[in-house]
């Protein structure tokens, strides 16, 4: 299954980080990771908690949109953002928090229009 992978109705907005992110080159290389390819964002929320908190840094890879069932993706679903697991069903797509206070997300195949990986979370720092 292929996911939209040039975002043509959003814009990444780059801006400066009160303390520059810094990471050395060999991490890149290690990981096979070109750094073209990431954007590094804030998580707001508890949702993904406790693998991801309030205002910690992820990094996703925007090339890596493909869906690995236990992976964490960056999303937008129905216009609204999410950093979620995804699990793949016979039905659709379950976008999965690890905070058990938030219900699971099930997006049945007929409304995978909606729905946009932006790429695949390969860093997290907080």
């Amino acid at each position: 299954m292929i996911y939209q992978k040039n975002h043509e109705n959003i814009k990444w907005i780059l801006s400066e980080f009160e303390e520059l992110l810094l990471i050395n080159n060999n991490w890149f290389k290690s990981k096979n990771l070109i750094p073209d390819d990431l954007r590094a964002m804030h998580v707001k929320g508890n949702s993904m908690a406790p693998n991801l908190e309030n205002n910690d840094i992820v990094m996703i890879n925007t090339n890596d949109v493909e869906p690995v069932d236990g992976e964490t993706y960056a999303i937008i679903y129905n216009k609204h953002f999410f950093i979620r697991q995804i699990r793949q069903t016979v039905d659709g797509i379950n976008l999965i928090s690890s905070n058990g206070d938030y219900e699971t997300i099930k997006i049945s195949y007929n409304h995978l229009d909606n729905f946009i990986i932006l790429g695949k979370k390969v860093w997290r720092c907080g």
